[in-house]
């Protein structure tokens, strides 16, 4: 079974009583990793649980292979001097007696900038929240790897005559914020809820 259960518990607290693994507040949320060939990678699954959970690495899918330059040590799977077939989908899986959890890193093999073409930013975007009323929500962009400088635009999206869309398919939005990492929106109310979007561009200097 998935674990559910919140957060809010300190590590120290949660492996007093037995239960299912959950993520250590270690744990960074971050899910697309880019490296240059012959670089080192690290991709760190820490997790706590009682029983003490065991942990399982996976890449696309099959088990993943130590050899000498690929160790899965302890919560970390370590690639030093990787190459182009070292991307891939990279799995962990902990769990004990009470249940699991997961995590996919997607690892991406670039070029170094000098010689990199030209292509869309990698972002690690926003997520979906929640809030109370008169409560703050802040939403966190990464871009994790940009050929150009990158310039971020935080949109809201708004309704007209029952339709978030134009005849042609565009969408009604109005810039809320200009290169804000992360976006807060504080005191939050009715008038608040709907679709944000996050819009990344690039530009050269000169051009």
């Amino acid at each position: 079974k998935e674990n559910t259960t919140s957060d809010t518990i300190s590590d120290a607290e949660y492996v007093k009583q037995r239960g299912p693994p959950r993520w250590s507040s270690k744990k960074a949320p971050i899910r697309l990793v880019a490296r240059p060939p012959s670089s080192w990678v690290q991709l760190k699954c820490p997790a706590i649980g009682n029983p003490k959970p065991n942990i399982t690495w996976y890449k696309s899918g099959k088990l993943f292979k130590e050899g000498q330059m690929k160790q899965a040590r302890k919560w970390t799977l370590t690639i030093k001097d990787v190459v182009p077939e070292d991307a891939g989908n990279y799995t962990c899986i902990v769990s004990n007696e009470e249940g699991s959890i997961h995590w996919t890193y997607e690892l991406k093999i670039v070029r170094q900038y000098s010689e990199r073409v030209p292509h869309a930013p990698f972002i690690d975007g926003p997520k979906n929240q929640t809030v109370t009323y008169g409560g703050t929500a802040k939403f966190m962009c990464k871009v994790m790897i940009s050929d150009l400088h990158p310039h971020l635009q935080w949109l809201r999206h708004y309704e007209v005559n029952g339709t978030y869309q134009t005849e042609n398919g565009e969408p009604f939005v109005r810039v809320i914020k200009r290169l804000a990492f992360p976006f807060t929106l504080s005191g939050c109310q009715l008038r608040d809820t709907g679709i944000g979007h996050i819009y990344d561009f690039t530009w050269l200097d000169g051009s």
